[in-house]
């Protein structure tokens, strides 16, 4: 079952993806990158994230999927000083 929204960020923007037929149901918000200009799709997709209920989709994507990310990599740190102390068992060391 598919989510009835989506948003992602401009990496997955692609005519082939906005328009792909096993999405059809899917209203799909995705920011076309800036050297994509001669395009009907991304100006079809510029214009429905700049207005108010397009904008605000968009938006709270920030708020759901961006702190994951932030709070994984601020972890990494503390797992990679775990891992400096963990003994390791050289494969090549064994005759």
């Amino acid at each position: 079952m598919l989510p009835q929204k989506v948003s992602a960020d401009s990496g997955f923007f692609s005519a082939d993806n906005l328009t792909d037929p096993d999405l059809a149901a899917v209203e799909l918000y995705v920011p076309p990158e800036k050297r994509v200009q001669k395009s009907a799709v991304a100006a079809a997709m510029r214009e429905k994230l700049g207005s108010e209920e397009g904008g605000a989709v968009y938006a709270r994507r920030k708020a759901v999927v961006e702190p994951v990310f932030g709070q994984v990599k601020a972890g990494v740190p503390q797992l990679i000083g775990l891992l400096a102390h963990v003994p390791t068992k050289n494969p090549c060391s064994e005759a």
